[in-house]
């Protein structure tokens, strides 16, 4: 009797559920962005006008107060100082040329793994060429997002701050994923029958756009838990699907390396 060996995590409630999150966290960030539009990102600018002394008591005016908010400095120092920045005009040019870099090196990886003469790299080659590209992606956006969120100097000021001060470095984080999201991720999996899942394609469709409008418009403090923090548990997930998959594959065509290939994922 064959085993059968599914992801805890890919049932058709978890999918709904995940759907269903993802969806709300879309209409969420869409209002935060509404309600602080009224709001500036650019340095307050003083006052000027000019004042005419009263005939009579020669009393001048008080000057209105400024109640424009006032962004933070960002403090670049330390390991803050060692991430890479990205200023709006480049955006665009950031994410083309992280989606291409990541379509290309899928492409030839699934060639070259179609080609081989193994049967567990030849009969799964998009999946597999899709781990191994993801795999440094997960890496990168882990190490901004947890340098970023832990060294930046946002958490010192109000929650307000933390929203209304321009990060380069998480502009980054936006441009590139919505690069690999939009040219490398939605289209892979779409073409990839084994990624071709329809909570998958919703939620890296919803990231792509979320993302580019963070790159743009809203590149705040928060966007390195959410954009990068998160990330951390993607490696290892990453590798057990890709481990499991492998196992069926094994399991299919009797390849007698499919104990040790158990044992590892089991671990």
């Amino acid at each position: 009797k064959k085993e059968s060996f599914s992801h805890p995590t890919v049932s058709s409630f978890n999918r709904l559920a995940m759907v269903r999150l993802y969806a709300l966290l879309a209409v969420l960030f869409v209002l935060v962005v509404q309600s602080t539009s009224a709001f500036t990102f650019s340095r307050p600018r003083a006052l000027t006008a000019n004042f005419k002394q009263e005939k009579n008591n020669h009393r001048v005016p008080k000057v209105p107060e400024d109640r424009t908010p006032k962004v933070p400095e960002v403090n670049r120092g330390g390991a803050l100082h060692a991430l890479p920045t990205c200023v709006t005009s480049d955006v665009v040019s950031l994410a083309v040329k992280a989606g291409v870099t990541c379509l290309s090196a899928q492409i030839v990886l699934q060639s070259f793994f179609k080609r081989s003469k193994d049967p567990l790299l030849n009969r799964g080659p998009g999946h597999l060429a899709h781990t191994i590209v993801a795999l440094p992606l997960m890496v990168w956006v882990s190490y901004i997002g947890t340098i970023g969120y832990w060294f930046h100097n946002a958490p010192k000021v109000t929650a307000v701050d933390k929203i209304m001060t321009i990060s380069d470095e998480s502009r980054v984080l936006g441009a590139v994923l919505c690069g690999i999201m939009a040219i490398w991720d939605v289209p892979t999996s779409f073409s990839v029958k084994t990624l071709r899942s329809p909570d998958i394609l919703i939620h890296h469709a919803v990231l792509s756009v979320v993302s580019f409008i963070v790159a743009t418009s809203m590149p705040c403090y928060y966007c390195f838990f959410y954009f990068g923090v998160v990330e951390l548990i993607s490696p290892p997930l990453a590798i057990y699907d890709q481990l499991e998959k492998t196992c069926e594959i094994a399991d299919s065509i009797k390849d007698p390396r499919l104990g040790k290939l158990r044992k590892v994922r089991d671990r």
